[in-house]
């Protein structure tokens, strides 16, 4: 109080420069800060969610399954065939390595049998073959068709590969030309052949094999990968002395069809029905998991069997695949 008893307000403090109220100046900011919750989204109903759920296994199925027949599946190739080189290389030293369809005790030797190694210089291809050529063997490798000779005997033999999948083992036999070498290594030596003619369906078929001689035919499938829209063949003819025939485990009229050019082996459809009914008890798991119990432990819980179950059906679907695709 003053003097003349006038009662004097105190002064606010001088506001500094350049400063701006945030409600006054800055609106948005303020907007921003005293924004309205909005509501809670309503949850799905049953269809919806089982319909989400269904997209999610849908997209593991996919992935895995793309995985099984190029990633995973190069890699399983890659490990049988190390597998099947080093169990060759040791039969080849002792001696006991096939040299016919036939074993020494007059039994057929066991599809999936290693029996020769090929080797294709000009486009880098070194791989065991093994007796079948069902689609279960030519995941591993090229196959021999046991309704043709031995390589390296009198006569033709045929060994058949995947082009696009499974390591894709013949995936470069259309760059081969005429005059390139092919060596073939079986229980009964080793075989120098040269191309004599890479042909594709409807295209001029070689002169007949000379009695005595002894030919290789390298097939697979041509086109866009897993799109195939024909069947090439490489022919190629022993430079030098076939040994005798052992002859063929089947003719061409009793040869399995799965063993034939593109064929499917279904043989291990009841092991893809199991599976599936294990995909359906996962996806049961988590539709209760996610409407019953916490959503984030419901993916951690089902998401490593979901995954691993996805790879299993993945991988008996990737055994039905023509066995040279």
């Amino acid at each position: 109080m003053n003097p003349t008893g006038a009662v004097v307000e105190e002064a606010s403090p001088a506001e500094e420069p350049g400063s701006e109220s945030k409600s006054g100046s800055q609106p948005w900011l303020k907007s921003f800060f005293t924004r309205e919750p909005v509501g809670e989204v309503p949850p799905l109903g049953g269809r919806a969610q089982i319909l989400r759920i269904s997209l999610v296994v849908l997209v593991v199925l996919l992935v895995s399954f793309l995985a099984s027949i190029s990633v995973l599946g190069g890699m399983q190739q890659r490990s049988a065939q190390q597998k099947a080189f080093n169990s060759f290389r040791v039969e080849l030293a002792e001696g006991t390595a096939p040299t016919g369809p036939v074993n020494v005790d007059s039994q057929l030797i066991r599809p999936g049998t290693p029996m020769a190694y090929l080797e294709i210089a000009s486009i880098g291809t070194r791989q065991v073959v093994f007796a079948g050529t069902s689609s279960k063997v030519t995941m591993d490798g090229p196959g021999y068709r046991m309704d043709t000779v031995f390589p390296g005997q009198v006569g033709t033999s045929i060994i058949m590969g995947r082009r696009a999948s499974f390591g894709a083992p013949f995936g470069g036999l259309s760059k081969l030309k005429v005059g390139d070498p092919i060596r073939v290594t079986t229980g009964q030596g080793e075989f120098e052949y040269s191309v004599i003619a890479v042909r594709s369906e409807g295209e001029p078929v070689p002169a007949k094999i000379e009695k005595g001689k002894s030919r290789i035919q390298l097939v697979t499938v041509e086109g866009r990968p897993f799109m195939p829209d024909g069947i090439v063949r490489v022919d190629a003819e022993l430079e030098g002395t076939p040994v005798p025939s052992s002859g063929s485990a089947f003719s061409s009229k009793t040869l399995p069809a799965s063993e034939k050019f593109m064929g499917v082996d279904s043989s291990t459809v009841w092991q893809l029905v199991l599976w599936l009914e294990a995909l359906a008890l996962v996806m049961a798991l988590f539709i209760w998991g996610w409407n019953r119990w916490s959503r984030m432990k419901t993916w951690i819980v089902v998401s490593p069997p979901l995954v691993l179950v996805g790879l299993a059906v993945s991988d008996q679907f990737a055994r039905l695949l023509p066995n040279m695709l």
